[in-house]
């Protein structure tokens, strides 16, 4: 594969994991107007990976602008345009919070009344809030990270609104 075309598919893949994270974040904002009742959030814990990729790709995506400049490159330009937009757009994705209401909880962008709310505990090493949903009659893991803070208060609005206690 030539120079032009790997630039060409990799500004593709670029683009690809742009729009996954836009639409992850428009279906989060979607989904947030099917809670009801007071709703409650909670930040979620940026892992040191997230933070480290989001710092990679603003890096590269300045030295690829400053090359692109220096060098009058219109694809490392744009390669840099790209990398720089998808950061963005991560930081915003991971920015996503965890949301409680009294008919269900958005988590990872997707809505769960409490009927499909199975089983739900805390992995403390982590700071996890793991659930077990049933989705299409099959049950399925979904994954949270919060802060070790809320961990009682998420478990006492879910005990409080799923199990009326």
């Amino acid at each position: 594969m030539d120079k032009n075309r790997m630039d060409s598919f990799i500004l593709l893949m670029y683009g690809a994991i742009i729009v996954f994270f836009a639409y992850k974040i428009f279906k989060s904002k979607k989904n947030r107007g099917l809670l009801q009742g007071e709703i409650s959030e909670f930040k979620r814990k940026v892992s040191p990976i997230e933070i480290g990729l989001l710092v990679v790709l603003l890096a590269t995506g300045a030295v690829n602008l400053y090359m692109g400049i220096k060098q009058n490159n219109f694809n490392n330009m744009a390669q840099s345009a790209v990398m720089i937009v998808l950061a963005i757009i991560f930081g915003l994705f991971s920015q996503n919070k965890l949301c409680i209401g009294e008919n269900g909880i958005l988590a990872n962008s997707n809505f769960y009344d409490y009927k499909q709310l199975k089983k739900w505990g805390f992995d403390t090493s982590s700071s996890d809030l793991v659930m077990q949903v049933k989705t299409k009659n099959q049950l399925t893991n979904e994954s949270v990270r919060v802060t070790r803070d809320d961990i009682q208060e998420i478990n006492n609005l879910i005990r409080k609104y799923k199990l009326n206690k």
